[in-house]
């Protein structure tokens, strides 16, 4: 028998993601420069019930108190100096942000597989084929705006409150009159948070694959399998930016000429066109908020290519990952069966040969504002400022100073690393079953797993930033950064495959046609599984030892245990009614997190919970088919964040299915998802879970179809 497929699927879309943001631009955060004690414009903060995490915070321009916008301001009343500015008179939140993502991807797969019935005891497959696919966006734009503006020297505030609460379903709260005021044009863009980087990938595989079986007429050899089969995969992934230049500038220089470089000293000024003329409103689930304002990126991208004569577009080589893979492997299996005995045992070898190589980058942000002659940032009334700006040499007014242009402020160098491993794996197996009586089963199973790990753990480029102390004291007066340091994350190219040697062993009760209850219990042993990191850590750059602050990557836990227990029973009634049930207790261990070479800390194993349970209810005749579905799991183990492991809280989520068979050949379907509206919170630490992460909510989803056969 010779059978062939193909199969295509091309997808294509624009989506528009917006986000507020409430950073702590208004909030002294560290080296106390004499100003206010407490932070500015900061108006109250609220704790959790040990006082020692911060779950809210206000932030509010109080009527009748004076306010001081530069340095020039706060000497003339007498205060000491030290990073005055447009933070100080400003709430410059919520930051407005968000991306714009027009994107389009092909998958392709093709295969032939032949089966041959060689002689009634003997038969062989063969199937060779390719799995193609490339795309990604061809544009990702994001655009950052705050609700302030700088008229004749003056600061204007479009927003006098802000708020965040983290207790509940997290709230953030605005004055009221936000919208009305980007209306009114009261707001700048921040050019230094808006632009565009996009990632496209290639994804190509070869495989072919050999399957031999030997039956025997007779004795408790049933048949034996087996075969080989070969993979030899490829992945590219590199990432690019869509930019529009000043009118008569030369496109390829891309850092010096793109507009929000400083060739332009109007492009910080933003129109209520920008926005969204009325707030998002319908927020289902997930946060609150009083007010949420919108950018409107089309307008944004209309007006850029109406003022600057269209986009371009061009690939950055500092960004690039490669990976190839070629996996090697064979297997022999023996499937054996008696009058109550039956089961298999075998061998997969499975030898690896994987190369990951991946552009690693070096960034260095030295300054960000000119200084003037007492060595602070020059505002831009200085007398000096005026011949900088005109120079069209990439000096540009950005909320109140004068901010340098990206060559003499920031400067990247980048280098590929890679890394080239062959490993051998060898997977035993072995699965039984045992008819007790004839309704009466037990089952065992031992077997060893492996799983690669994926693509970007192991190349994803790596990134490591310098902040001096003069580009932090210039950016915490008009917006705010992270301390001085170094930072970065990146890959981890010496990840191990996950592996597993797992048991198990189960009582199965068949106690009448459609019914069965059973119970199992297992066991695993865990090593390599992966584990996001987050941590300081000391590395080398430029023959220097340093400490990089909050660097992010992936490490392998190791002598992870997984054992525990799984019920479960099905039960169907005369007249079409069942239930299906499922619970599952699992106990880990804490497991040892290992990052080159070292013993970094402990977790439980990632991913895992405790208790987990499903029931379902079912309703089936000849036409038509009803079921819902109640799905809980337990606290679940993420990865680890400075020492602290990751948790996200018990969710349970209740789906309901229809079907309708309208005749032989039509049918009718309808699904509700998450009918329950659940919402994932996510919070740091076993001690509390004031420290939150993230509160999710997919949304209660509805399908309808629609299925012919023909």
């Amino acid at each position: 028998t010779l059978t062939a497929n193909y199969f295509r699927f091309e997808l294509q879309g624009d989506y528009t993601q917006n986000m507020l943001k409430i950073p702590e631009w208004n909030l002294a955060r560290y080296n106390g420069d004499g100003n206010w004690d407490g932070g500015r414009l900061l108006n109250g903060l609220s704790f959790d019930p040990s006082g020692s995490i911060v779950t809210g915070a206000q932030y509010e321009k109080l009527a009748g108190k004076t306010y001081y916008c530069s340095e020039e301001q706060a000497a003339a009343a007498g205060l000491a100096p030290g990073g005055w500015g447009p933070d100080d008179c400003t709430i410059p939140t919520p930051q407005l942000t968000g991306t714009y993502s027009k994107e389009k991807a092909l998958s392709q797969t093709a295969d032939l597989t032949v089966d041959w019935d060689i002689s009634p005891l003997w038969k062989a497959s063969f199937t060779g084929g390719r799995t193609w696919s490339e795309g990604g966006p061809s544009m990702n734009f994001g655009m950052s705006a705050k609700p302030r503006r700088q008229v004749d020297g003056v600061w204007q505030s479009g927003n006098t409150y802000s708020a965040w609460d983290l207790t509940g379903t997290p709230t953030a709260t605005f004055s009221p009159n936000l919208q009305d005021q980007l209306m009114a044009g009261i707001a700048e863009i921040d050019t230094g948070s808006t632009g565009s980087s996009w990632m496209q990938t290639s994804v190509k595989q070869n495989y072919f694959q050999a399957d031999v079986t030997k039956m025997f007429e007779s004795g408790w050899l049933d048949s034996i399998q087996f075969g080989a089969k070969y993979r030899d995969g490829e992945v590219h992934r590199n990432t690019g930016n869509t930019y529009w230049v000043c009118q008569g500038k030369d496109p390829a220089d891309y850092d010096s000429n793109r507009y929000q470089a400083g060739c332009d000293a109007t492009a910080g000024l933003a129109q209520p066109g920008f926005f969204l003329s009325n707030p998002i409103s319908n927020i289902a689930g997930g946060f609150n908020a009083n007010v949420f304002p919108g950018i409107n990126y089309p307008a944004y991208i209309d007006f850029l290519n109406q003022k600057y004569g269209g986009s371009y577009s061009r690939k950055e080589e500092d960004f690039v990952y490669n990976v190839n893979e070629k996996i090697y492997s064979g297997y022999f299996q023996a499937n054996f069966r008696t009058e109550r005995v039956r089961g298999n045992v075998g061998v997969r070898v499975v030898r690896t040969r994987q190369f990951a190589e991946s552009s690693d980058s070096v960034e260095k942000f030295n300054d960000y504002f000119q200084d003037n002659a007492a060595g602070a940032p020059m505002g831009c009334n200085d007398p000096a400022a005026a011949p900088l700006i005109a120079s069209n040499t990439g000096y540009v007014c950005q909320s109140g100073f004068v901010r340098l242009p990206d060559t003499l402020a920031r400067e990247k160098t980048y280098e590929f690393a890679s890394l080239e491993r062959t490993y051998t794996d060898f997977l035993p197996s072995f699965n039984i079953a045992w008819d007790i009586t004839d309704n009466l089963v037990l089952r065992g199973a031992a077997s060893k797993v492996i799983a690669r790990p994926g693509y970007t753990s192991i190349a994803a480029p790596g990134s490591l930033s310098y902040v001096s102390e003069e580009y932090s004291n210039d950016r915490r007066v008009a917006g705010g950064t992270d301390t001085p340091g170094w930072y970065g994350h990146g890959s981890n190219k010496n990840l191990e495959p996950f592996e597993a040697t797992q048991f198990d062993i189960g009582l199965e009760w068949y106690f009448k046609p459609g019914a069965v209850a059973g119970a199992a219990l297992f066991r695993k042993n865990v090593d390599n599984f992966t584990v996001p990191v987050v941590r300081d850590q000391q590395m080398t750059v430029g023959g220097q030892t340093v400490t990089v602050q909050k660097y992010e990557t992936e490490a392998n836990g190791r002598d992870g245990v997984s054992q525990g227990v799984e019920l479960y029973g099905q039960y169907t009634f005369d007249m079409g009614v069942g239930v299906q049930a499922n619970y599952t207790y699992n106990d880990t261990n804490l497991a040892s997190i290992v990052l080159d070479g070292q013993n970094i800390g402990s977790s439980p194993l990632v991913g895992s919970a405790k208790n987990q349970a499903n029931v379902t209810l079912f309703y089936e005749n000849e036409k038509f088919l009803a079921r819902a579905s109640y799905n809980r799991r337990g606290e679940v183990v993420g990865g680890l964040v400075n020492g602290l492991t990751q948790y996200s809280e018990p969710y349970d989520q209740l789906d309901l299915n229809v079907a309708y068979n309208f005749t032989e050949a039509l049918t009718f379907t309808a699904s509700v998802l998450n009918a329950t509206k659940s919402e994932q919170r996510i919070y740091l630490g076993s001690d509390s879970k004031a420290r939150l992460i993230s509160n999710t909510y997919t949304g209660r989803q509805l399908y309808f179809g629609v299925n012919w056969k023909f």
